[in-house]
């Protein structure tokens, strides 16, 4: 793993290594609460962790999808659990630790056919943000989203 980074940061072997960070979030069962959490590792293999999950109504399990978006600064994820009713969120988390439910998915009901439990990374195009759901939808096969934060 390291290797490939700096290849792609175009470092040799006669470069410095630089602490630059990576941002991940991590799984299921890990974080002061179990609900899981979003962290970095340098290029050193330090670890900081930046925010531990409470579960509802904050995110759970933000596992399936371990990379971050990050947009201009500005950490952008999905938990496939927790939210209010529990079907999974899109967050953001700031670089220090603050962290902000963006979407809860609802459960689909009569007329609503709202994904539930995103199981992708996001995508950034143009300011929107889109991703998937691998249930809800109005054949309860999942969805394909949009969220403008």
């Amino acid at each position: 793993m390291f290797i490939w980074l700096l290849f792609a940061l175009g470092a040799t072997q006669n470069d410095k290594l630089e602490a630059l960070p990576l941002w991940f979030q991590g799984g299921h069962s890990i974080g002061s609460q179990g609900n899981g959490t979003v962290y970095s590792i340098d290029v050193l293999g330090n670890e900081k962790v930046l925010y531990s999950f409470a579960g509802p109504p904050d995110g759970s399990g933000p596992f399936g999808n371990p990379d971050l978006l990050n947009v201009n600064g500005t950490l952008y994820g999905t938990t496939h659990d927790g939210g209010t009713p529990h079907e999974g969120t899109v967050f953001t988390v700031t670089t220090s630790g603050q962290e902000a439910v963006l979407y809860s998915f609802k459960y689909p009901v009569k007329g609503h056919a709202d994904g539930t439990h995103p199981d992708s990374a996001l995508i950034n195009a143009n300011g929107t943000l889109y991703g998937t759901t691998d249930t809800g939808g109005a054949n309860g096969c999942g969805t394909v989203f949009k969220l403008t934060p």
